[in-house]
Parts: structure tokens; C-alpha cells; sequence
């Protein structure tokens, strides 16, 4: 060994051999107190230690005050992506035991979770690698003498396909075509975790249906609808569900009272425990969308008056959003910390919706169908026997048998079930009730054909006879029909071009803005207060040429009122039609819309365009391409001018 400045310095081969040498000490320590040591950790007096070997001795780091080891690991699948919790338990160096705590894969890995999990309970050495050497030891400890058992856990509901068949996953297990498979791990949190199906019965009760159906004896549509949901429900894997169903009514109506009864054939609901809520955020209703897997599920309690301006906007910007998503069966792409798509949650199930403001677009609500519910409508002493029935778990024993009857069906059904619906959808396009949007009649096939395989089961397991199941269907399928009838009237109401109209229409009346006549850029001759223009104090004079027999102008002895116009010109009058100045029109109607607290979000050009569609527009010209333009020229006072028209009959209804 040679001393340089006072400092000894070993060769490098001696310095080698002097670390072998302590290295084989310390092995020879670990092999006496196997439980003791793990890799370059060790425990003692109750703490984790580092140890580690220079040239000279073994040096024996205290990392933290307690000692601790990874018991099991979660695998929790939510069918997007598969995510790791570590169950951790700890001892204190005072021989107290820590609590035993649940901590993610991610942030055991990175370090973090002592001070999060443990908080003051735990202490850590202050030292810059004490952290990471305390995880890593807890680690060594957890493997060293057994691998450390893994459970996997499924977060969501609805069909997989296995290697011994089709099994259908709730809260309480699987149900298999043997029965309710306890031992499979299905593990939802908050209301999620009450779809829970019980063992299937040995026969159905089919009492219980028919009081469902008739819950409401005055509107069975409300029943029909429901139950029709519930069985298409649990065909989803066999083909996607892409529309929803809105119950509509005022407070007090019992709408989430009577989907509660209907989510209760899946498990047990009340008004008060849906799975969620329209004050959720988008992320959180996108995600219990995609686990109600092959289950109805109830976003409850939709209305845009109750709070600001800033509440009816975001929650319509949620119903739209949430609608679209269920339409398109997409999720909103995502993207990872380095860019890479992340798996994004959608619609997999069937989605019921509560509200006491039916409002959207006529796109919007075409992905639906809208039953509205009266104060009276629901039976009271009908909704509390079943109320009963859901509680004690009789509702979902009907669907349990149903279930396990489908596990020897879905691999037909998912071949199958298509054609079946575009056969329904045919016949219902053939009868034209469904005519209210293009998606009516596969939203009315897709529900029937549910229907028509529920009773398919109640035919085969002897529940009902042949006549007996033709005869209830026939009458589900009745009230579905009155149901879709109704549905040109909610379309009328949100239709853009409709509602453009009406608003226009608003403002004449109200005198926000006035139309002229053609010819003279002024008052029109018949109906001028029809068109926007108010009578004044004055009264003026004209020449007996100019009178007219309009009792609307007050001929009163030779004179004539004199009238006022109202707000800004939106067009003229010449005959029976009206020539539209496209801009000042759009902005008055869009003036009252805010009014109403519901602004236009369509462009002027989109509600033109649907206007010329809907031939309500009744000339167009055309660009040297070929397009069509929604505007053509006419004279105003002797003046060119670019105008929309249309028929005054539209204005005003004849």
C-alpha cells in the first residue's frame, strides 16, 4: 500500500480482492439469517437497511423505520387495459403494525407512495437514493422466498368469451350455462357495484313482467319502452347498441323511480343510487358507459334551468357530446405522456337517460327515443309491489335465468342478430310509422328484435305458450309504434330549421324586427302589423286610391293609422312570398334564441343549406359547378338584391 499526500492508495487487483473477500463474509451472514436478508438489503431492529461492501468493511445504511412486503397483487381489466395495485403490508420499528394499504404499480415503481399511503406513520431517511433503495428493498424482501400470488380482477359487466363458452360477468361472479360462478372476480366501485345477479331460479315468474309492462295503465308506452330496453340490453356483444332512451317528464313524475325498477332486473336501484348523474364529467359517464357491458344504466337527471347561464351551457355541451359518443360507438381519442393512443372508453351498453328539459339537436335526439312521463301517469301501488320484487332480488332472478338460456345462444345471436333487425327495420320503413329521422326505424328493429328473442326464452324454458308470447309481443310492439308516431313531434320541436322559423316568427311578432314591401321599401298594404310594424299615436291621411277594405289598417271615417316599423329589417313582402335578407334574418332570430337562454350553435349557411333540403326554401340558383345556392337575386325597390324565399305560409302557418 503507498501513501500519496497523505492519502493510502490500494492496488487495484489487492482492492478487488479485499471486496470479494467482505462480499463472501456477508453472503455467509445471509445464508445464516436467510429471512433476514434480501439481495443488498437486510432487516434490523425493525428497519430496512442497505448494505454494501468497499475496499475496506461492509457499509450498513438505515434507509427507513419500519419493514415491509408486498402481500398480493390486483390485476384489475376494465376492458381497455389491464392495471397492477400492490397490497402492501408494513411494520413499524416499535413493533406496531402499519395499516395495510393498496398502492398502484405505477406509483410504487416511481417512489412516491410512502409519504402518500403511510403519510407520518412511516419515515424515510432524507437522503437523495433513501426513497428509491426503500422501494426496492420492500421488493426484495416481498420475492425472496415466494412469488408473490396474483389475483385478477374483472371492472366491468357483460359477456366474455371464454374457452369453456360464454360467461356473462356481474358484481357477484359469472353466470355460466351451469349458474352463478362465484369464484370469478368482478370487482365495479360506487353504485356500479349493485348489478349483482343471484342464482337463476329453476322457473320464471311471469306475473312480475306483466306488472312491469303495466306500471303505467294510462301511458304503456313507459313499461313497453323500458322492459324493451332491458332485454336488448344483455344483447350488446351480439351487435352494438348505438341510440338511447330518454324519459322526459317534470319533477315529480317518478322517471327515476320506474328506471330504477328497470336497472333492477340486472340488480337492485333506486332513485337515488343510479349509476350516474348528469353533474359527473364527461370522463367519468364515458367510463361507467363503456363497464355496463350488456346492462342498461340510467345517466339521471338531465335539466338545463336551476343554476347560470354557464351550467346550461356545459351541461348541454355534456348531453351533446355523450349522445354523439353513443351514436358513433367512440370514444374521444387520447394520448399518453409520449404520444402514443391511449385505449378510450365507449358506449357498451344500453343507455337510459332522465331529464325535465328535452333540449339538442334534431341529430341529437334522432340517436334516441323520447317517452315523456305525466305527473299521473305511473301507478303508484304498481311501482311499490315492484319496488318490493327489486329488493328482495326477484326482478334480477328473471334475468338470471335468461341469461344462463343465452349462453348456448351467442354464438348465434352474433351471426344472426343483424339480419334480424334490418328484417324489422324493413317492415317498419314499409309501414312508415317510424318516419321522424332516418335512425327511427333501426332504433324501433333493434328494440323489437330484443323482444322477440326474451320471448323466444319465455317459449323454450315454458314460461308462456306460443299464443300467449305472440299476443304480448304484438302488444309491446303497439305501444313501441305509438312511442315512434310521438317522435315527429319532439324532432319538430328541436328541428333547426323549424325552430329558425319560429324564432323569426317570434321576433315579428314582438317587434323586434319587420319585413317590407317589395315595391316601396315600406309599410307592406295588407297585414303590416302582422309583419313587425306597430300602430303609432299619429293618425295620417290618405287618397282614397291608396285605401284599402284591411280591417288590419283601421279605415276609420277616411283616415288611416299611421304605423311604426319594429327593430331591423329582415326582408320584404310581395305576394305570398317573403325574400329573406339571410344575415339580418339569422341575427334576429338568433336575438330571441338568446333571449330564450338557448343560442342557435348552427351557422347561417348549415341552417340555409337544411332549409333548401327540406324544400322550404322554395327558389335556388346555381353555381357554373353545379352546387345549388340558397339564395337567388330579386328587385326591392328597383334594386338587385341576394334574398332567401320562401313561401308566407311557412312563416306563419298558413
Amino acid at each position: 500500500m503507498d501513501n500519496v499526500n497523505g492519502i493510502e492508495v490500494t492496488e487495484p487487483g489487492k482492492a478487488r480482492m479485499k471486496i470479494k473477500s467482505n462480499v463472501a463474509k456477508l453472503d455467509d451472514k445471509r445464508k445464516s439469517k436467510k429471512a433476514e436478508y434480501a439481495g443488498n438489503y437486510k432487516i434490523s431492529n425493525g428497519c430496512l437497511v442497505h448494505v454494501r461492501s468497499t475496499a475496506k468493511n461492509v457499509i450498513e445504511t438505515v434507509l427507513c423505520d419500519f419493514e415491509a412486503k408486498i402481500i398480493e397483487v390486483k390485476i384489475f381489466d376494465d376492458g381497455l387495459q389491464r392495471r397492477s395495485v400492490y397490497v402492501i403490508q408494513g411494520k413499524h420499528c416499535s413493533g406496531k403494525d402499519l395499516p395495510t394499504i393498496e398502492v398502484p404499480a405505477d406509483k410504487f415503481h416511481s417512489g412516491a407512495w410512502i409519504a402518500e399511503f403511510w403519510g407520518l406513520l412511516a419515515f424515510v431517511e432524507p437522503t437523495n437514493s433513501s426513497l428509491r433503495h426503500t422501494t426496492a428493498a420492500v421488493h426484495k424482501f416481498s420475492t425472496c422466498d415466494s412469488p408473490v400470488p396474483y389475483v385478477e380482477s374483472k371492472s366491468y359487466l357483460g359477456w366474455v368469451k371464454t374457452d369453456q363458452g360464454w360467461i356473462y360477468l356481474t358484481s357477484t361472479g359469472a353466470m355460466t350455462k351451469k349458474g352463478l360462478d362465484k369464484t370469478i372476480n368482478v370487482i365495479l366501485t360506487g353504485n356500479m357495484g349493485r348489478y349483482q345477479l343471484p342464482e337463476p331460479p329453476k322457473t320464471l315468474d311471469f306475473s312480475l313482467l306483466k306488472k312491469f309492462l303495466s306500471v303505467s295503465k294510462s301511458n304503456p308506452k313507459v313499461g313497453a319502452v323500458l322492459f324493451a330496453c332491458v332485454a336488448r340490453s344483455v344483447l350488446y356483444s351480439a351487435h352494438p347498441i348505438d341510440f338511447f332512451l330518454f324519459i322526459y317528464g317534470s319533477t315529480g313524475a317518478k322517471k327515476s323511480s320506474v328506471v330504477a325498477i328497470a336497472l333492477s332486473f340486472l340488480g337492485y336501484f333506486t332513485g337515488a343510487t343510479m349509476p350516474a348523474n348528469w353533474n359527473s364529467t364527461v370522463n367519468a359517464i364515458e367510463m361507467i358507459s363503456h363497464q355496463a357491458q350488456d346492462s342498461p344504466y340510467c345517466i339521471d337527471d338531465l335539466k338545463f334551468t336551476g343554476g347560470t347561464a354557464m351550467d346550461s351551457a356545459r351541461m348541454k355541451s355534456t348531453f351533446e357530446r355523450i349522445a354523439q359518443s353513443i351514436g358513433n360507438q367512440s370514444g374521444r381519442d387520447r394520448l399518453n405522456a409520449d404520444s402514443t393512443k391511449r385505449p378510450s372508453p365507449y358506449n357498451r351498453g344500453m343507455p337510459i337517460i332522465t331529464g325535465e328539459d328535452l333540449s339538442g339537436s334534431s341529430s341529437t335526439l334522432g340517436r334516441g327515443v323520447v317517452v315523456s312521463i305525466g305527473r299521473n301517469d305511473i301507478d303508484v301501488q304498481t311501482l311499490t309491489e315492484l319496488q318490493s320484487a327489486a329488493r328482495d332480488g326477484k326482478l334480477a332472478e328473471i334475468m338470471s335465468l335468461y341469461i344462463v338460456w343465452l349462453t348456448g345462444k351467442m354464438d348465434s345471436l352474433s351471426e344472426n342478430l343483424h339480419k334480424k333487425i334490418v328484417d324489422r327495420r324493413t317492415a317498419a320503413i314499409a309501414q312508415g310509422f317510424a318516419n321522424s329521422h332516418a335512425r327511427s326505424p333501426d332504433i324501433f328493429a333493434s328494440l323489437m328484435v330484443g323482444i322477440d328473442v326474451f320471448f323466444q326464452f319465455c317459449v323454450e324454458t315454458k314460461a308462456i305458450d306460443h299464443a300467449g308470447a305472440n299476443d304480448a309481443i304484438l302488444d309491446i310492439e303497439n305501444n313501441l309504434k305509438s312511442a315512434f308516431i310521438e317522435q315527429r313531434d319532439y324532432q319538430d320541436e328541436t328541428d333547426i330549421c323549424s325552430r329558425f322559423i319560429a324564432l323569426l316568427a317570434s321576433a315579428l311578432a314582438s317587434g323586434a324586427a319587420h319585413l317590407a314591401a317589395a315595391e316601396t321599401d315600406h309599410i307592406p298594404a295588407q297585414f303590416p302589423e302582422r309583419y313587425g310594424w306597430r300602430r303609432g299615436n299619429g293618425i295620417i291621411k290618405r287618397s282614397v286610391d291608396e285605401r284599402t277594405l284591411d280591417a288590419q289598417h283601421g279605415d276609420v271615417d277616411g283616415r288611416f293609422f299611421q304605423y311604426e316599423p319594429g327593430g331591423t329589417k329582415v326582408g320584404w313582402v310581395s305576394g305570398e312570398e317573403i325574400y329573406l335578407n339571410p344575415e339580418s334574418a339569422f341575427a334576429a332570430a338568433q336575438a330571441v334564441a338568446k333571449q330564450q337562454g338557448e343560442p342557435i350553435t348552427t351557422s347561417k349557411n348549415t341552417v340555409l343549406k337544411q332549409m333548401v333540403e327540406r324544400e322550404l326554401i322554395v327558389a335556388t340558383s346555381k353555381r357554373e359547378t353545379g352546387s345549388v345556392i340558397s339564395t337567388v337575386t330579386r328587385r326591392v325597390n328597383g334594386t338587385k338584391r341576394r334574398v332567401a324565399v320562401i313561401n308566407a305560409e311557412t312563416l306563419f302557418d298558413g
